[in-house]
């Protein structure tokens, strides 16, 4: 394995914030957190704790009390739930055989898992979607993208990062699925484009134009669609 890394927790010495980070790049992939602010004089960073993992791409996920975040130990790719305070872990769920880098890139899951009050929803780098239970760490339901749409693994790994809307989990398959909605309670097929090319970005880019209407990359066009 390549590659070793340290998970470290900072805190502002005004206080802990209350504030989610739940999937790829925040709230609603924005890169903000929502969390009320307080102006004050001598903040300054506190070390509350920090532990070593395996290698990988993925973001840190953070929602309440718990920290989720995917990463390869020896020979497998898992992912861990950590105590926000102490860094301790609840559970570890294994992905599978962990993902070997390719031209200098790391080992290790790429794609970044995404939260909800119930359940955990992340994508090994082999193409299999998986939803597990955030309080235990038990499966829940999982597709494997190449024996249901036929997807070719791409040369680095699937690396999109699924993201929630409704009850629905949106993530590009590929293959014959293209970009595809599952039911986050049973992983259930609720619609696909079937676009024939489908890439592998982290995530799925898209712009809010409403409430029904967004926008995601397919290529390098923007295709409208109401999930």
């Amino acid at each position: 394995m390549r590659g070793r890394f340290t998970l470290v927790v900072l805190l502002l010495l005004c206080g802990e914030l209350h504030a989610s980070w739940p999937g790829f790049r925040g709230n609603n992939a924005e890169y903000r957190a929502d969390a009320p602010w307080e102006v004050v004089t001598g903040v300054g960073l506190d070390l509350r704790w920090k532990k070593t993992i395996g290698s990988g791409y993925s973001q840190v996920v953070v929602d309440g009390s718990q920290v989720f975040v995917l990463f390869t130990e020896d020979d497998q790719d898992v992912l861990a739930s950590l105590d926000a305070g102490s860094g301790d872990e609840h559970w570890r769920y294994t992905l599978g055989t962990a993902w070997r880098g390719r031209q200098g890139s790391l080992d290790g899951p790429i794609s970044t898992p995404v939260v909800d009050s119930e359940r955990l929803y992340g994508l090994s780098p082999y193409g299999v979607l998986f939803a597990v239970d955030r309080s235990s760490g038990k499966e829940v339901w999982r597709v494997d993208f190449r024996e249901s749409y036929g997807s070719k693994l791409p040369g680095y790994g699937f690396a999109t990062s699924p993201l929630l809307h409704g009850e629905t989990v949106i993530v590009q398959a590929g293959g014959k699925g293209g970009l595809v909605g599952f039911d986050r309670s049973t992983g259930a097929e609720k619609w696909k484009t079937g676009w024939k090319k489908c890439g592998t970005r982290p995530l799925p880019f898209y712009l809010w134009a409403s409430e029904r209407n967004w926008w995601p990359c397919r290529g390098h066009r923007f295709t409208p669609l109401i999930p």
